[in-house]
C-alpha cells in the first residue's frame, strides 16, 4: 500500500509514475538491514575472539594439568621411596 505521497521519476524505461512513501520505506528497511548486519558481523567477530581466548584457556589448563600429573607422580615416586627406607631402617 503506497502512502499517496505519488510523483513522477526517471527509470529505465523513462518517465515513470513513482510511489515515494513506499520508496523511502524500502530504504528505511534497507538501512535497517545493513545495520543489523554490521551488528551481526561485530557479533561474530567478538565471538570468534571469545572462541580464540577459551581455546587458549584451554591449552594452558591443560598444560597445567600435565605438570601437575607429573608432579604427582614425582611425588608418588618420592613416598615409596621414603617408605622402602623406613620399612629399612626399622628392621
Amino acid at each position: 500500500m503506497g502512502t499517496g505521497d505519488w510523483g513522477l521519476g526517471i527509470g529505465d524505461s523513462g518517465l515513470e509514475i513513482r510511489d515515494w512513501g513506499l520508496e523511502s520505506r524500502q530504504g528505511a528497511i534497507f538501512l535497517a538491514l545493513i545495520t543489523h548486519n554490521s551488528q551481526l558481523t561485530t557479533q561474530h567477530s567478538l565471538l570468534n575472539t571469545q572462541h580464540s581466548l577459551l581455546t587458549t584457556q584451554h591449552s594452558l589448563l591443560s598444560t597445567q594439568h600435565s605438570q601437575l600429573s607429573t608432579h604427582n607422580s614425582a611425588l608418588s615416586t618420592h613416598n615409596s621411596a621414603l617408605s622402602s627406607y623406613n620399612r629399612q631402617s626399622s628392621c
